[in-house]
């Protein structure tokens, strides 16, 4: 009888999303963990990366090397002071095209600088920024990206607060395109464009929505309106909402 492969070996070509704080996400698979936006203070209804977060992703490490990827450098989205707690529990590396974070102090984290459309390997996994608007671009003015992830044969693509059209993505969307999973802000503004766009051109197997102000921490249940929005949108993809810390989906080929 032929030796069946280890249980991890078996899962090489699957990873798990799990959801932090509003925008952050971990994603575990491979053999590798990386975080996207997931090391802040949180703002105004979006809390920040919790004490119990933090400790979740240092258990989860073993002491292998934590790599974070940021989107932009917005309050709920990176934190330094956040950043240089995580590298003080577990070895960390942040990914960003943003040249301001040179200019943070990330205390023992070691900085990869990303450039435009330019693939960065490491151990297997790749990682591509891609310049995009804000959501709000005429109220924010840092520079934001969207992310293409590599690892263990899935395509993740982060939108962050990018609006997920082709508008925003222009000719960087193709980048993204045949994406096994899409994690994108659910801001009010997410309209049926924007889905059809998701549909179309970034061809999910799987959209994520995140970002969403937890329940009772704001005067529209976001949740609730999400569901509303879904129903009647009849996404032609499996959609996920994030709400709250712990939710999961697994992405894999079989």
């Amino acid at each position: 009888m032929p030796r069946q492969p280890p249980f991890f070996e078996r899962m090489t070509q699957s990873v798990l999303l799990t959801q932090m704080s509003n925008a952050g996400v971990c994603i575990a698979g491979g053999g590798s963990l990386w975080l996207v936006d997931a090391m802040h203070g949180g703002v105004g209804p979006y809390p920040g990366t919790t004490p119990a977060g933090m400790a979740t992703v240092a258990a989860q490490a073993q002491g292998r090397m934590v790599r974070l990827a940021l989107t932009h450098l917005h309050p709920d989205h990176a934190g330094a002071e956040q950043i240089r707690r995580l590298a003080d529990m577990v070895p960390l590396t942040v990914y960003c095209a943003d040249p301001h974070i040179r200019e943070w102090d990330l205390g023992k984290a070691g900085l990869v600088p990303l450039a435009d459309g330019v693939a960065v390997t490491t151990d297997g996994d790749s990682l591509t920024a891609v310049p995009v608007p804000h959501l709000s671009p005429g109220r924010f003015t840092l520079p934001h990206y969207a992310l293409l992830l590599e690892i263990a044969d899935v395509r993740l693509a982060f939108c962050g607060d990018g609006a997920p059209d082709a508008d925003a993505f222009g000719s960087y969307g193709g980048i993204l395109t045949r994406a096994d999973a899409a994690v994108c802000c659910y801001a009010y503004g997410f309209t049926r464009r924007n889905l059809a766009f998701c549909g179309q051109t970034l061809r999910p197997r799987i959209l994520v929505l995140n970002h969403i102000p937890p329940p009772g921490t704001d005067a529209r249940d976001a949740c609730a309106a999400l569901r509303d929005f879904l129903q009647k949108a009849q996404p032609p993809m499996p959609v996920h909402a994030f709400c709250r810390e712990g939710d999961a989906v697994r992405i894999g080929h079989g």
